[in-house]
């Protein structure tokens, strides 16, 4: 049986990821703080012996230059929970 590891993710953009974050900090430290960490989390996560595969909130974010060499798929619709049963379903 192959081992799956789905991480779920946000293309970094300025304004749109880290909001709590961003307003004390503000967004241009938020967007960086995401930024290094997503990219930290990208290439420790594709060194497993797993198929690894990053799942983001709209198909625009699907061509974003950070997911570049990774399996990219569009989260489905509804709550947390629901998105991750539908991921891993299928």
């Amino acid at each position: 049986m192959k081992k799956h590891l789905v991480l779920f993710a946000r293309a970094p953009r300025y304004g749109k990821i880290k909001s709590r974050l961003a307003r004390d900090a503000g967004k241009l430290a938020a967007l960086q703080f995401y930024r290094q960490n997503l990219a930290l989390m990208l290439r420790q996560l594709s060194r497993g012996s797993w198929e690894f595969t990053v799942s983001v909130t709209s198909a625009d974010d699907c061509h974003h230059p950070v997911f570049n060499g990774h399996r990219v798929i569009v989260q489905p619709t509804g709550d947390i929970g629901e998105r991750m049963r539908q991921t891993l379903s299928n």
